[in-house]
């Protein structure tokens, strides 16, 4: 059973040990293990935000949630505050074989209805060409493409106005995802739009 819930402290070595093992499909040429490049996230702080969950994503700050195949980690995204009416879309990463299936449309919708619900206006992010799959689906929820906000190792920046109405795909997957909510909340059942 795949199930989408918040990230625990307990969940993030097996989050940043999909980030690491999905980066390397894209980039690094197979310079690196997967343990070799955590190490040198580690030293450079490019996981910092991880370290300070309840800081980077907690109350109306942000959301990190994971995506969770029998309690196994195979995916994470996130939305975190830039400013007062910004946010940022970041850690979308999923395992090869979670992909295609619309979880990551899923976790996406999860973390614009937050973003709207704390009050952000507009939701950023940055992503890589190299990830055609992710900057396609970016596109079909309405992101555009902007000039560079930050410094990045990404060649795409993209900005998704969230003051208009969500875009609904017409097309849902058949797979349904038990989507788990804040500990207040009960659990609900989707079903993907991808």
């Amino acid at each position: 059973m795949t199930r989408i819930a918040p990230l625990n402290r307990s969940d993030l070595d097996a989050a940043k040990r999909v980030i690491a093992t999905v980066v390397l499909e894209y980039y690094f040429d197979g310079r690196y293990t997967v343990d070799e490049l955590l190490v040198r996230y580690e030293k450079s702080g490019y996981l910092v935000d991880l370290a300070r969950l309840e800081e980077e994503y907690g109350g109306s700050r942000g959301l990190l949630l994971g995506v969770f195949e029998d309690e196994v980690v195979v995916g994470a995204g996130g939305v975190r505050r830039i400013d007062a009416e910004t946010g940022e879309l970041v850690r979308l990463w999923f395992l090869r074989e979670f992909r295609g299936r619309g979880i990551g449309r899923q976790v996406i919708d999860r973390l614009l209805q937050f973003a709207r619900s704390v009050g952000m206006k507009r939701l950023r992010l940055d992503t890589s060409f190299r990830c055609k799959e992710a900057v396609a689906l970016f596109r079909k929820v309405g992101f555009r493409e902007i000039p560079r906000y930050k410094e990045s190792i990404g060649d795409c920046f993209m900005e998704l106005d969230l003051t208009n109405k969500p875009n609904q795909s017409s097309e849902p997957t058949p797979m349904s995802v038990t989507i788990c909510a804040e500990p207040q909340i009960a659990p609900a059942t989707v079903v993907a739009h991808l």
